[in-house]
């Protein structure tokens, strides 16, 4: 079970990041505020120029895209000390690693580099056009997709920017499927999750040649993986499921038969510590629904261990929170319209 031990009142949050034992809580740009982890007491909180674009946090450093002046601002992580900005005109950043590397795509050169932060000289500049959304890190070799379109997969060679194969969607699938998500590495096989609409396949791409090994599944985003164990699962409706990697096996489970009463799950919002599942559900009783919540599921047992029920949703029947729920420390930090809420595992 989880208990409720914090509640922040706090206007216009957009997500909520955790590094060296603090909350950092960035809300309408530019402002962000910074809790201690243990009592959420207030450390700092500061305006901080850049912070109306995106912005990207490590160990060390904080960086946020100015999109009026057009820069890339950079703080220490620890006081919030602007290092340095780089003036930007068709420039967006992708990562940021743990080497204090970021990753940007030149919309003008239409070129990716890599820049250091500490001096901002870039490590390589390679003719990679649009870089995407989906980033994956493994063995020295960064694996991209093309943005915007994301029907195309890159493998990059981390320290000299070569790309070393592209993968096409289009050669192998129908052209409208488009590249969802890079799920994981499972033995020498990159899982990639194929998506249009409803429909969707999960295929294993070689991981040094690009080439399509097998189609595992036609399963529609998104896909979850749990790598320790080999497996890809989901909730669709009124089905656990279950994919082993190893001997290609599939378990299904009827959750109706599982509970007492009939709760239809429109899918898994996210998962983490790849124990628990957090996912929308509603109750229903004959033709209606009387219920709709946020629900924490264990995944062994498929024990419904918390929810928050709504009370109020719009119109479309759609709920949505603020910002993605997240798992840390074994505490739940869920984000509803202007409060921030701190359940602690029991």
């Amino acid at each position: 079970m989880f208990s409720l031990i914090k509640e922040l009142y706090l206007d216009g949050v957009r997500e909520i990041a955790f590094q060296n034992k603090k909350v950092f809580v960035f809300q309408k740009a530019p402002f962000i505020r910074v809790f201690d982890i243990s009592e959420y007491d207030l450390i700092s909180e500061k305006a901080l120029k850049g912070m109306t674009g995106p912005s990207l946090i490590n160990d060390s450093y904080l960086v946020a895209r100015d999109e009026s002046a057009k820069t890339i601002c950079v703080y220490k992580i620890d006081s919030l000390e602007q290092l340095g900005e780089k003036p930007v005109d068709r420039i967006s950043f992708r990562c940021i690693t743990s080497e204090n590397d970021l990753l940007v795509y030149d919309a003008q050169s239409k070129k990716t580099s890599r820049l250091n932060l500490a001096d901002f000289e870039a490590a390589w500049s390679a003719k990679i056009e649009r870089t995407g959304r989906s980033n994956y890190f493994y063995r020295e070799k960064l694996y991209t997709t093309q943005f915007l379109n994301d029907q195309k997969l890159f493998c990059i060679d981390w320290h000299t920017g070569r790309v070393d194969w592209e993968f096409f969607v289009n050669d192998h699938f129908d052209q409208k499927l488009k590249i969802d998500k890079i799920v994981g590495v499972f033995d020498r096989y990159l899982i990639i999750s194929l998506r249009y609409y409803q429909e969707g396949k999960v295929i294993l791409v070689d991981l040094e040649s690009g080439g399509v090994v097998s189609v595992l599944l036609s399963r529609p985003a998104p896909i979850f993986f749990d790598a320790k164990k080999g497996l890809l699962f989901n909730i669709g409706y009124d089905k656990y499921w279950e994919f082993n990697l190893r001997n290609k096996e599939i378990k299904n489970i009827n959750l109706w038969e599982k509970y007492d009463e009939r709760y239809e799950f429109s899918g898994i919002h996210s998962s983490f510590n790849q124990d628990y599942i957090f996912a929308f559900s509603s109750l229903r009783k004959g033709g209606d629904i009387m219920e709709r919540s946020y629900s924490v599921i264990e995944r062994k047992s498929l024990d419904i261990l918390w929810k928050h029920v709504c009370t109020e949703y719009p119109n479309d029947g759609v709920m949505r929170t603020t910002a993605n729920p997240v798992y840390y420390q074994n505490r739940l930090y869920f984000l509803w319209e202007d409060r921030l809420r701190v359940y602690e595992r029991l």
